[in-house]
């Protein structure tokens, strides 16, 4: 009999494909066939795994089409922009690390955080595997805490839509502001309805990797602006499937302004994708750029 397994992800990033050509970072490893870990080969029929445990080990693959190398410039635009040199960077909800590793690549002090452990080993084995000193730490966006010690903290590719209520949002920013030294960025961006009443409304492929293959299916329910990515996953050298559950929270662009204003962050620019034009209603995708008020001399 088939072992059936239901995972439900707060945290991973599954947005649209973006409008940045899109070419392979030479940092996102292709490894061996997949296969599963340990921990998964001992779980009994009724056990639920603990998120992320059957998805890292193919997230590169399914994500495979983000341009992370365009997105690091994007950011690097951004900092120029307002005048950050040679800044501290503190990459939330990293994932498996691409992106963090891109900085490092280029020169950037750069650490990467996330609430999946078996996200952040993958992430870990990619920087060894590259020879690259890079930090990744476990923490969660809703419970972000620290003192003041980075000039820059990026959380990109929609992973604030994976906070499913305004609340956990202020939360999020409070916390964020508490790891920044004053004058530092908060850099984000959020999918917006838009983005899935054209590209999410009812979506399904099915592609197959090296040891395991996948069905994802996408839609958007309006009537609570949730959008819904449902994968199944199975492994050539385990019987059985995962089938796991995403939501994202789509918030309009005012709610997401209100909990600004009332954060200890101040708001500098709202860009349309990744661009520098300002955001409209048509946008499907926007970056958001916060600064923690510098020290005013007394």
């Amino acid at each position: 009999m088939e072992t059936y397994r239901i995972i439900t992800l707060d945290f991973l990033t599954l947005g649209h494909h973006s409008p940045i050509t899109t070419h392979q970072s030479p940092l996102t490893t292709h490894d061996p066939p997949v296969t599963m870990p340990k921990a998964l080969w001992k779980r009994t029929k009724k056990e639920i795994c603990t998120p992320y445990e059957a998805l890292a080990q193919i997230y590169d693959f399914v994500m495979r089409h983000v341009p992370y190398q365009e997105w690091t410039t994007y950011v690097e635009k951004i900092l120029r922009k307002f005048d950050l040199r040679d800044p501290k960077i503190l990459d939330l909800a990293c994932g498996t690390g691409t992106l963090t590793l891109e900085l490092t690549a280029r020169g950037y002090k750069a650490s990467g955080a996330d609430s999946a452990p078996e996200m952040l080993r993958i992430a870990r084995k990619k920087a060894e595997s590259c020879s690259s000193s890079v930090t990744f730490f476990e923490m969660d966006l809703r419970t972000v805490q620290g003192v003041p010690t980075y000039d820059v903290v990026l959380c990109l590719y929609d992973s604030i839509n994976y906070l499913l209520s305004l609340r956990d949002v202020a939360s999020a920013l409070a916390g964020i502001s508490d790891l920044l030294l004053p004058g530092g960025l908060f850099i984000f961006d959020v999918c917006t309805e838009n983005n899935s009443l054209k590209y999410f409304r009812d979506f399904t492929e099915c592609e197959h990797g090296d040891g395991f293959s996948y069905t994802r299916h996408s839609f958007y329910r309006p009537r609570d602006r949730m959008q819904i990515n449902e994968f199944e996953i199975r492994f050539d050298d385990r019987p059985g499937r995962w089938n796991e559950t995403h939501r994202q929270k789509i918030y309009s662009s005012n709610e997401i302004l209100s909990v600004i204003e009332a954060s200890p962050l101040e708001m500098l620019r709202m860009y349309d994708d990744s661009s520098f034009r300002p955001a409209t209603d048509n946008s499907d995708r926007i970056h958001f750029v916060l600064r923690k008020p510098p020290l005013t001399s007394s």
